[in-house]
């Protein structure tokens, strides 16, 4: 019977400090977590320790000294931690019920002992950013992942475009992975000839227009479709990482309509271009999705025209925002 009580005894004490364990993590967590965010402002060991008063762990405040929080960076390709005050992009952070910190675990059953009990947990920051996409209106979407040197349009009538002076412009700071979905909010004005009514992301209503050169050639030009749409609006056309004259076009799109340029989601094939125009629905409040289909590994951003980009004048634009990020690392012991 000794041995019996002797072995639930060890049981309970070890299922108590299990779930000690279990609350300690959870209180670094969020303290790592909180802490990051002060990286960039050097607070982030003041941000750790002002959460002692507010987590509580077996109904008592979390008692935390500094050398529970740990400055430096986090290495993902490593997976190491290096304590430095050098450019810091994470916080390690140890909770703990401990003799050193006056508040070790008691035993339920064997008088007078205590037990030693931690959580840690290392958070990572990455800072957001802001990029600007501006799109000039002398970028033609059908040079999107051409070499330099390659020529658009009706060369033999003067028509003329060229990469790269009037190759559309590569999207960056977006997420270009299979079924995620961009929203994209365009402001500015481009004129398709000098002079004349510049229009604004949504183009010309009243003028839909085609590719005149891919009208005349089977409804493709250097593999990607035709399309119909509104003079001088945003376009977007997604690829691969193959240059696009490798393969046949897909079926052309038409947004010749005002409700075909209403749609809630849109999601196009590779080197199919696409309607963009100011980003949102016709009530100008509701953001379009815009999912990137299998396969795509690039996202082209150019102005609808029928010939001749390069007398078009004026740009649209869109800011990119990626917000900050936080992520945690889980660790079971200090190091």
């Amino acid at each position: 019977m000794a041995g019996i009580c002797g072995v639930c005894s060890l049981a309970v004490d070890f299922g108590q400090a299990r779930y000690t364990q279990r609350q300690l993590y959870i209180a670094a967590q969020t303290t790592a977590r909180y802490a990051v965010t002060g990286l960039s402002d050097s607070t982030a060991l003041t941000k750790a320790l002002s959460m002692t008063s507010s987590l509580k762990i077996d109904g008592a405040s979390l008692v935390m000294q500094s050398g529970d929080v740990q400055i430096g960076v986090w290495n993902a390709n490593t997976s190491t931690f290096t304590q430095t005050l050098v450019s810091p992009n994470a916080v390690w952070v140890t909770c703990q019920r401990s003799l050193s910190h006056g508040n070790p675990l008691a035993s339920l059953f064997m008088f007078g002992r205590t037990m030693d009990v931690h959580g840690s947990v290392i958070a990572t920051y990455t800072a957001g950013t802001n990029t600007l996409i501006n799109v000039p209106g002398k970028a033609d979407p059908w040079l999107a992942g051409m070499p330099n040197g390659t020529t658009a349009n009706f060369t033999n009538q003067g028509w003329v475009d060229q990469a790269p002076s009037n190759s559309p412009i590569l999207a960056t700071g977006l997420n270009i992975t299979a079924g995620a979905v961009l929203n994209l909010t365009f402001t500015g004005s481009v004129s398709y000839y000098p002079g004349t009514q510049p229009f604004n992301p949504d183009g010309d209503p009243s003028w839909i227009i085609d590719n005149y050169y891919a009208t005349a050639n089977g409804n493709a030009e250097h593999g990607m479709a035709n399309i119909n749409a509104p003079l001088t609006s945003i376009i977007g056309v997604f690829l691969d990482n193959t240059q696009p004259d490798s393969s046949a076009a897909p079926a052309m799109l038409d947004f010749s309509t005002a409700a075909s340029r209403d749609f809630s989601s849109i999601s196009p094939q590779l080197k199919q271009p696409f309607f963009i125009g100011d980003g949102f629905r016709a009530d100008g409040v509701t953001p379009q999705n815009f999912v990137v289909p299998a396969g795509a590994t690039r996202f082209y951003i150019g102005v609808m025209d029928g010939q001749q980009w390069s007398d078009n004048s004026g740009s649209l634009a869109t800011t990119v925002v990626k917000p900050a990020t936080i992520s945690t690392v889980h660790y079971a012991v200090h190091p």
